[in-house]
């Protein structure tokens, strides 16, 4: 139970109109940082947390704020660029390195791997400690870290097992246990490997094809009808065609 957080975020009644907007307000909050493991101020904590989501429950109008509203400004904000030096270890500018196969288990959904899964193994791999060459989150921190529940968590630890990209070592009741996330497969050997996956990726390659050629074909006819035009802006669509049909065509 040691992941479960003491902090609490502690809603606060003070207020202030965002920008470009009527009447919307944005409500403070502010972290309260307790560090202790007694198990009295730990249910204290609880109830805290229990009357902060009961709060944010009775303010609807907070709630219901457009995601445009919440939003303003953010469009401003700095580009994440990677390749900045970070000697100092900013939190906002690490990021996790992940080996470049992962994205090949996209298309392993029939055996388990869904998104939250691939996410879970991205985190083990960032828990990962070079002495010991092993992670050893609790399923209360990486439920934590997901905003998935512990028992999606124990799911998506056996799929990530079974299929080969974690080693799960179980060490007892009062440890967590440890993983070793393992090195994912390239694609033709993936595909080799799992029929299903194999299916599945033939399946929508296919259905990519065909839009692409859809859209080769838009795009020819369209170019067909500006030159027959005089090189000017080609007509109205067709019967049967919308401007949407044209909007769409993407390469």
């Amino acid at each position: 139970m040691s992941d479960i957080p003491l902090g609490v975020w502690r809603y606060n009644a003070t207020s202030e109109i965002l920008p470009n907007s009527s009447n919307k307000k944005k409500v403070r909050w502010s972290l309260m940082v307790e560090k202790t493991t007694k198990q009295e101020e730990r249910e204290v904590s609880i109830k805290a947390i229990t009357q902060t989501i009961e709060a944010l429950k009775e303010d609807k109008p907070l709630l219901n704020t457009d995601v445009e509203t919440l939003a303003v400004g953010l469009k401003n904000r700095p580009v994440f660029d990677k390749s900045l030096d970070n000697p100092d270890k900013k939190p906002e500018l690490m990021f996790i390195k992940m080996p470049t196969y992962l994205r090949n288990y996209v298309y392993m959904q029939d055996y388990g791997i869904n998104d939250s899964a691939l996410m879970l193994y991205q985190i083990i791999v960032d828990k990962f400690n070079r002495d010991t060459k092993k992670a050893y989150p609790s399923q209360y921190k990486l439920a934590l870290e997901t905003g998935k529940s512990v028992r999606t968590i124990n799911q998506n630890l056996k799929a990530l097992a079974s299929v080969g990209l974690i080693e799960i070592n179980r060490t007892g009741i009062r440890q967590n246990n440890e993983y070793k996330p393992k090195l994912p497969l390239d694609l033709d050997e993936l595909l080799q490997r799992f029929p299903k996956a194999r299916l599945r990726y033939l399946k929508h390659t296919l259905a990519v094809e065909k839009l692409r050629r859809r859209d080769v074909e838009k795009r020819n006819e369209l170019l067909s009808r500006i030159v027959k035009n005089g090189g000017k802006p080609a007509s109205a669509p067709k019967q049967g065609e919308t401007q949407t049909d044209y909007d769409d065509i993407t390469f």
